[in-house]
């Protein structure tokens, strides 16, 4: 082996050895940074005004940090802790009451009422119903390890927060530069570099803006309406209209039908009729009003697609993964979009050849 080959595979052993010790060092606080990244990317229209009001990247910069750290950031720590204690409260009330509840119980009667009977050959129609009392204590277990262990240490989300606004800081101003320094280092050409940058861009933006934002807000509308109307644990309940607004054809409905079973059933006629004025005036009308403006000229990704990398990403992630999920997401279809654009190319060479 001469010299020069074992310089390269010195370098290489050297080089991935960094990494990997780089990627441990890291890995505490990686989930800061990328969401520091994503948020750059989705409030980088923002950044760009305030820069040009004040005439400074540094100030734009800051100016975005402060706007997003208070109407966004805040606003939802809070919700998150208020969703943990929501689910310590449910799953002592479910352990304390031998694991029943009249809410869940609702989800139980609407199963049971419209599943109806099913016929096999000519055996007679069989029946059968759901116990979702043991689903939901069990996703409870789950999510109270998970949500533990981000609200346990008041020291490590501090440290976390401090590291996501001074990365989300310098994303904003300095982004720009720090993706020409890796379009520079990587091994494929600058153009499929940028348009990967491109695709991923704008897949994030539909992604986050096209549909999670929607569903925040179509949980947070579903919350404020169980708690306006008396439905226990609104917050918790909210958080699950949430994801649940990404089934295709069902929605919100998922949170809000047993919502008002539950206050029929608790005698409370009224409140489940506003609250059905509420389901339909007040959260099915965000969909349609705002899923068209923020979805303007973007990739336009299946939501059930967006719905199974929700799901897997809280699988792998944990609560972070209605994040990770669907930034996985978005990065395969810039990719395949790439991928499909390198196929066309060698495809019309061979036709020329």
């Amino acid at each position: 082996m001469d010299n020069r080959k074992l310089e390269l595979y010195f370098f290489f052993a050297l080089f991935i050895g960094i990494l990997l010790v780089s990627g441990f060092i890291l890995e505490p606080f990686i989930y800061a940074i990328i969401l520091a990244a994503v948020f750059s990317i989705v409030f980088r229209g923002l950044y760009r005004k305030f820069s040009a009001i004040f005439r400074s990247k540094s100030v734009g910069a800051i100016a975005t940090v402060v706007i997003v750290l208070g109407t966004v950031l805040i606003p939802l720590t809070f919700f998150g802790r208020q969703v943990f204690n929501e689910i310590q409260q449910l799953y002592s009330y479910l352990i304390a009451n031998g694991g029943k509840s009249l809410f869940v119980q609702s989800f139980e009667n609407i199963v049971n009422s419209i599943q109806g009977y099913f016929a096999i050959g000519d055996r007679e129609p069989i029946q059968f119903s759901i116990d979702f009392n043991i689903y939901i204590r069990s996703a409870l277990n789950w999510l109270l390890g998970n949500f533990g262990s981000i609200f346990s240490s008041f020291a490590l989300v501090g440290v976390n927060l401090f590291l996501f606004l001074f990365a989300f800081y310098y994303l904003l101003k300095d982004g720009v530069e720090l993706k020409n320094r890796i379009v520079s280092l990587s091994p494929l050409t600058d153009k499929y570099d940028e348009e990967i940058s491109k695709k991923l861009e704008l897949a994030i933006n539909s992604v986050i803006k096209g549909t999670l934002v929607v569903s925040l807000i179509q949980g947070f509308m579903t919350g404020l309406g169980l708690w306006i109307f008396g439905v226990p644990n609104p917050a918790f309940w909210g958080s699950i209209a949430a994801v649940s607004s990404l089934v295709p054809g069902i929605g919100t409905a998922l949170i809000s039908g047993p919502s008002i079973v539950y206050l029929f059933l608790s005698g409370n006629t009224l409140p489940a009729i506003g609250l059905i004025i509420w389901a339909v005036m007040g959260v099915g009308l965000v969909d349609n009003l705002l899923y068209p403006k923020l979805v303007q000229r973007q990739v336009k990704i299946h939501s059930f697609l967006i719905l199974l990398f929700v799901l897997g990403g809280f699988a792998f992630f944990g609560p972070m993964g209605f994040i990770m999920g669907p930034i996985t997401l978005s990065l395969l279809f810039a990719l395949l979009d790439v991928y499909s654009f390198l196929i066309r190319k060698h495809e019309h060479k061979d036709s020329e050849i």
